[in-house]
């Protein structure tokens, strides 16, 4: 049986007041090792101001903000704007920056060039920050996150303002840390984004959670694969196989199993190694979410 993921951070009915105004209301969820969690709401709902509270840059007015790692857990943050006029490099600033976090020379010395090697960024290296472009210092502001090596990474619209070819490698980053086992919190208005790289999804709306969900169920639907198995491991055999989400015995030699859609052609060839004959394969799908996140994108 794999192995359950670590919770790394928890929320408990977290509130936040300026005055009499209240920003968001009553907020829980929780973030595992590995997972990627969208927080999607229309402008002025509130996205960021939670992120701040994660980041300990606000605190709570009510409610709890628990680390399970106490003072152990690393959280990287890149802001919706990074700072344009750096006269700096690359290299001398993520070696300042380190230094401020306590990092040696050390490590910062190997560290650097592997990060300025991993996002492409050689033959820019001895260039002050102002003179890259806005994709470039992008690039910068994730490497400065990732230079103590995060449990958690949080981002605040990372690729607000980019063009499609730097979206699209910075997406690749992205989920490059993600299955290193690296948490990503994020904010984004990219369906792209949201589809690639979130495992799960909350949407905010009067300043409270409306909706929880888990991504590639709820907007890519689901598969129901029927097939004829007779195997008294059917069970233990399902359990452990990525994907599945729910699976029942309809007679003694009859399967329904459902599976998130980007699984079930591995799930099929794995049935039939199994010496399973496949009956029927559908798609179920629920548009429901993808016409809330579309309505929250055009805002």
């Amino acid at each position: 049986m794999r192995e359950m993921a670590k919770m790394l951070l928890q929320l408990e009915n977290v509130s936040k007041r300026y005055l009499r105004h209240t920003v968001v209301q009553d907020i829980s969820f929780s973030i595992f090792e590995g997972q990627s969690l969208a927080i999607l709401g229309k402008n002025g709902s509130g996205k960021s101001t939670i992120l701040k509270i994660i980041l300990g840059l606000s605190k709570a007015t009510n409610g709890l903000v628990r680390q399970l790692r106490g003072d152990k857990l690393k959280i990287g943050y890149i802001p919706e704007q990074f700072p344009k006029n750096l006269r700096f490099t690359p290299d001398e600033y993520l070696y300042h920056l380190g230094k401020i976090q306590g990092l040696s020379s050390y490590y910062l010395q190997k560290r650097i060039p592997q990060l300025i090697s991993q996002f492409q960024l050689d033959t820019v290296k001895n260039l002050w920050i102002h003179h890259l472009s806005k994709g470039m210092r992008q690039k910068v502001g994730i490497m400065q996150a990732i230079l103590h090596e995060p449990d958690i990474l949080v981002l605040d619209e990372p690729l607000s303002g980019l063009d499609m070819t730097t979206q699209q490698h910075l997406i690749e980053q992205i989920l490059s840390l993600k299955k290193s086992g690296v948490a990503i919190i994020f904010t984004c208005h990219e369906m792209d984004l949201l589809r690639k790289v979130a495992d799960r999804a909350i949407i905010l709306e009067d300043k409270k959670i409306k909706e929880d969900f888990m991504l590639q169920e709820e907007i890519d639907g689901y598969m129901i694969i029927e097939c004829r198995w007779h195997d008294s491991k059917a069970c233990d055999l399902l359990r452990d196989v990525d994907g599945v989400t729910e699976y029942i015995s309809l007679t003694e030699d009859v399967w329904r199993i459902q599976v998130v859609p980007s699984y079930s052609d591995r799930l099929i060839a794995q049935l039939l190694c199994w010496g399973a004959s496949i009956c029927s394969v559908t798609k179920h799908e629920d548009d429901h979410y993808e016409h809330k996140i579309n309505e929250i994108f055009q805002t």
